[in-house]
């Protein structure tokens, strides 16, 4: 068989966080738990929409970014199907080209029944979005992470993927100083969220966290 396939996996009834949901568990399934996470841009598919996510962001962290981002859907990939879910219609899709990957798309829509519900039900009160960032900063990751964990809501720390790392660690001190790549911080309790990137140079805050760009 050559001919591709297109699978739908889940309709989530234009529920977003639900869709985000799981997609995330998806990306946590052992097929995919070591793939990037890239972002489609609205418009034309040629563009690039500045996200591309290495694996280990958490779920509630994970649909903050993108219940509001300017994408038109996201896409995991391996070497049997990709991963397609697609906003605002909030499905999710599998395509792929060859009989093992029908197969496991079949496999996968029948683990995907024994998912767990969306764990998202954080309404923020502010949200912030700035591109451009480093027009006005000279070194952003460092200057931004150390602003970050100055704030009382993310003094345990913040989330990162710096240089040629493939995955999120965590960091108790600023970022290397002239490093590029991106961190993100999530406190439930106190309600706020911080993410920044260089490849796309966004600064995305929910919550009382504003405070990170007026320096």
């Amino acid at each position: 068989m050559s001919d591709v396939q297109t699978i739908l996996l889940e309709d989530c009834q234009y529920d977003r966080f639900h869709m985000l949901s799981h997609f995330h568990q998806l990306w946590r399934q052992q097929e995919f738990r070591h793939s990037w996470l890239r972002g489609l841009p609205l418009g034309d598919p040629e563009e690039d929409s500045g996200y591309c996510v290495p694996p280990g962001m958490g779920e509630i962290p994970f649909t903050l970014l993108f219940s509001d981002a300017e994408i038109s859907g996201l896409e995991l990939e391996n070497e049997e199907m990709l991963l397609r879910a697609e906003l605002p219609s909030a499905r999710i899709y599998a395509v792929c080209d060859t009989p093992l990957g029908v197969g496991s798309c079949e496999m996968l829509r029948q683990e995907m029944m024994e998912f767990t519900p969306p764990r998202t039900h954080l309404s923020p009160d502010l949200r912030v979005w700035q591109p451009g960032v480093r027009l006005g900063l000279q070194d952003p990751l460092r200057q931004l992470s150390a602003r970050a964990l100055e704030l009382p809501a993310f003094r345990e720390g913040i989330m990162a993927a710096v240089g040629d790392v493939m995955q999120f660690s965590r960091y108790i001190q600023p970022l290397p100083e002239g490093s590029s790549g991106m961190f993100y911080a999530f406190n439930k309790a106190a309600r706020s969220f911080v993410f920044y990137d260089t490849y796309s140079d966004q600064l995305v805050c929910y919550g009382p966290v504003k405070e990170i760009l007026r320096r």
